[in-house]
């Protein structure tokens, strides 16, 4: 009969001392599967291990909108990832050219509502700017132009200013 090699018994030890150890680990402090095999949903307010609780709502630390400057120099769903050149527009039957629709009537601010962004219950508009065409965020309580901000909704925004009252609808 041959003899082992001294590296396979080395190998078959370490295994014979591993393996109880694995097995006693792996079945320590695991929670059983549910019916699905899912693990139980983790709780929503909790925050993760590695993150601390938040003061103020998520939606606030979003990055700055300077960061995503890549999205619209290369158009995810433009063959070529680049943007649309711009056309003149054909002249309108009155002859001069229509201006994007801007909430601007007398005292209303100049302002696209473009979109909405929801997060942990709260919502955000996002408005551009008619005269600079900057693009910012307003959450309930903000100002705007003499308006405070009264409601975000998935596609309106309420602003408030006295008596008066504005709802505005996304791209209006």
């Amino acid at each position: 009969m041959r003899r082992w090699h001294p590296a396979t018994r080395l190998l078959i030890g370490g295994a014979i001392i591993a393996l109880p150890y694995l097995a006693w680990t792996s079945f320590a402090e695991t929670p059983a599967p549910t019916a699905g095999g899912l693990a139980p949903p983790a709780d929503e307010g909790a925050p993760l291990p590695d993150q601390e609780p938040a003061d103020e709502p998520l939606i606030r630390r979003l990055p700055p909108l300077e960061r995503f400057a890549e999205m619209v120099e290369r158009p995810l769903f433009s063959p070529t990832r680049r943007p649309e050149p711009v056309r003149d527009a054909p002249p309108s039957a009155s002859g001069l050219d229509d201006p994007l629709p801007v909430a601007a009537g007398p005292g209303q601010p100049g302002i696209r509502f473009v979109g909405t962004v929801g997060q942990a219950g709260s919502m955000t508009a996002v408005v551009i700017r008619s005269e600079s065409g900057d693009a910012l965020r307003l959450g309930t309580g903000d100002t705007i132009d003499g308006w405070e901000v009264a409601e975000v909704r998935t596609s309106e925004l309420v602003l408030r200013r006295e008596e008066q009252r504005l709802v505005l609808t996304i791209l209006q």
